[in-house]
């Protein structure tokens, strides 16, 4: 039986009435993608993706679901709402007895086939459509621009979220507290919303989580303000709200895209070796515009019977200087506090200053207790064996 959320497990927000009348009559059916679930004071809400145009759309709910979960709601003739979850892969059919047993189990085949077509269905839909997060921060500094009068209200109204956003996860360079907001953006970016719902759920009642990724208020979270802009735009002129709903979108389906592109990258090996990756915009302001750093970091877990100091983190960027030209870099910081740093670029005078800032560089590491084993810059481009940089990771504009 395909489990279903019936009409007193579902609550609609009464600002997108009007838009679920008009999309979903009585006896209709939209099939749809969950993007995100969280938590507020009425309960569960689950923002979906549905798949006619690409609508969003928040509901009420007692059940949480995990993001990329594929769901139908539809309206019964009452026009009461249902959700139900599309059909569930079929369970085997018991083993029959053979004459010649195999001695090793069968693999999972038809699991792991669902769970890959499940994962290339929802690369192939947030792919094409998504867009960085300091972009979008530029587009919504302009959304919240007082324009024609009957956008100046919900301009005001936009105006202290857009900003909200930018205090907290905006990076200035030079800024002391810079690294505090590097941090923010790792711990409330949206990568690991999921995952922090889950443990909320799961713990006792009057329990506070420290684990990594859980810290501070829920509110601050990038997709719970999110969902607060998504309610805001539904007082926009029709155009504005148009725009707003399709940028929204778009940086959902950016996040998601690197939450799953970087869970298939992970690795747990039967020799004990683990590998986690991690990949989300950072944007950093430059002047008046938020310009946006995509970072990658991965960890890799030491093997059994190896010196657990080799476990280490390693950081993979590659900048465009318009006046330099570009600079990749590897940075690769061990468990012991040992560190490696090397860069390369194709251009002799930016090679002579970056030479030149490394003694310096060097300092600042020592002074944070970071002891260097490898430190240099190389003209020319970075060994893709070594670097593994297949694209642009940040495009930078100094």
């Amino acid at each position: 039986m395909i489990p279903t959320l019936g009409p007193n497990l579902l609550q609609t927000q009464p600002s997108v009435e009007p838009t679920l009348a008009r999309l979903l009559p009585a006896g209709g059916q939209l099939a749809a993608t969950v993007l995100q679930a969280s938590t507020d004071a009425s309960g569960i809400r689950l923002q979906l993706q549905l798949q006619r145009a690409g609508q969003l759309l928040e509901l009420n709910t007692q059940r949480a679901l995990a993001a990329g979960t594929a769901v139908v709601l539809s309206r019964n003739s009452a026009g009461q709402l249902q959700l139900s979850l599309t059909a569930e892969t079929p369970a085997r059919p018991p083993a029959t007895p053979s004459s010649q047993p195999s001695s090793q189990p069968a693999p999972p085949a038809t699991a792991t086939a669902t769970a890959t077509a499940t994962l290339d269905s929802l690369l192939r839909t947030s792919l094409p459509r998504q867009q960085r997060f300091g972009d979008v921060l530029n587009q919504l500094l302009q959304q919240a621009q007082p324009g024609t009068a009957a956008a100046t209200q919900a301009a005001r109204q936009l105006s202290p979220v857009v900003q909200s956003l930018l205090q907290i996860f905006g990076i200035t360079p030079g800024l002391r507290d810079s690294g505090l907001a590097v941090r923010r953006n790792i711990e409330k970016g949206g990568f690991f919303t999921e995952a922090n719902l889950g443990r909320t759920a799961t713990q006792p009642s009057g329990t506070k989580s420290t684990a990594p990724g859980n810290t501070g208020s829920a509110t601050t979270d990038l997709k719970a303000q999110m969902g607060q802009l998504q309610q805001l735009a539904d007082a926009l002129p029709p155009q504005a709200r148009k725009q707003m709903h399709k940028l929204l979108g778009d940086l959902l389906a950016r996040i998601t895209s690197s939450q799953l592109n970087s869970a298939s990258q992970n690795k747990d090996l039967p020799d004990g070796t683990s590998e986690r990756h991690l990949a989300l915009d950072l944007p950093v302001r430059l002047g008046e515009r938020m310009e946006n750093v995509e970072l990658r970091l991965k960890r890799y877990r030491a093997r059994r019977g190896e010196d657990p100091a080799s476990s280490h983190w390693l950081v993979r960027l590659h900048f465009d200087l318009q006046a330099l030209g570009p600079l990749e870099a590897e940075l690769r910081l061990r468990d012991d506090s040992r560190m490696s740093a090397r860069f390369w670029t194709p251009e002799p005078e930016t090679a002579r200053l970056i030479e030149q800032r490394l003694p310096e560089f060097a300092r600042n590491l020592g002074r944070q207790g970071i002891e260097l084993d490898d430190l240099g810059c190389h003209q020319g481009t970075a060994p893709r064996g070594e670097t593994g940089i297949r694209r642009q990771l940040i495009n930078l504009k100094t």
